[in-house]
């Protein structure tokens, strides 16, 4: 049998980023002491404030982003070089956006680009076309840097990994820079990526695979990165 023996609670000192606590506890009884450690994570809630720059989404995504003061993209308007743009499509009046300055972020590449389902757990060692994790890396990029300060995704990313969307880099025209990797069972061994940028004439194009507007967006992981995220660009 299993007994609760006590409970612990405490308050996390203000941040202004994502901080990792270790919880430590030992118990001592007839001369025996077992000890254990856990990794906690504590995550600022994001500011639900307008960006600074001016934001525009598709029309799927307008209203979940209204917070950070997202307005419908204009369909003829040219909102200029400094505007943000997120949407589930790369369409031709984008791209000459994105090709004149502006950043555009996709926050679901399955409708652009060759990807592949990913978990957060670890495939056996074939894998399957849906189960094929081996693992993660982080290049130490300001995105990501503070949520995986180790140089890969802990159990605090599970929420974001479990049901994400790899992309396949290996037909790329040209190489994209790779903010977070995943890396693919050995029986296959393409290159994926979850997180990457690229330069798009004067813009910059940001894709995320990682599950930023999915049903299980309000975690504060995910609330945290999406807004991160939305500054950065």
């Amino acid at each position: 049998d299993v007994t609760k023996i006590s409970g612990v609670a405490f308050t996390c000192p203000p941040a202004d980023k994502p901080y990792r606590y270790t919880l430590s506890a030992a118990l001592t009884w007839n001369g025996r002491t077992v000890e254990n450690a856990w990794d906690l994570w504590s995550y600022p809630a994001p500011a639900e404030t307008p960006l600074a720059a001016t934001l525009y989404a598709s029309p799927d995504l307008v209203d979940r982003l209204a917070k950070y003061g997202a307005k419908p993209i204009p369909e003829s308007e040219d909102a200029g070089p400094g505007a943000v743009y997120v949407s589930s499509m790369l369409t031709p009046a984008l791209v000459d956006r994105l090709e004149a300055g502006a950043v555009v972020v996709l926050p679901t590449p399955e409708m652009v680009f060759p990807t592949t389902a990913n978990r957060f757990k670890t495939t056996w060692w074939l894998g399957n076309a849906t189960d094929n994790n081996v693992g993660t890396v982080a290049y130490g990029h300001d995105l990501v840097r503070d949520m995986a300060p180790d140089g890969w995704c802990d159990q605090s990313w599970y929420a974001l990994l479990e049901g994400a969307r790899a992309c396949i880099l290996d037909k790329f025209p040209a190489r994209p820079e790779v903010l977070l990797r995943g890396i693919d069972v050995h029986t296959m061994c393409r290159d994926k990526a979850l997180l990457f940028q690229a330069k798009v004439g004067e813009g910059t194009l940001i894709v995320s695979g990682l599950r930023l507007l999915s049903p299980n967006a309000d975690a504060p992981e995910a609330q945290w990165l999406l807004r991160h995220l939305l500054d950065y660009a």
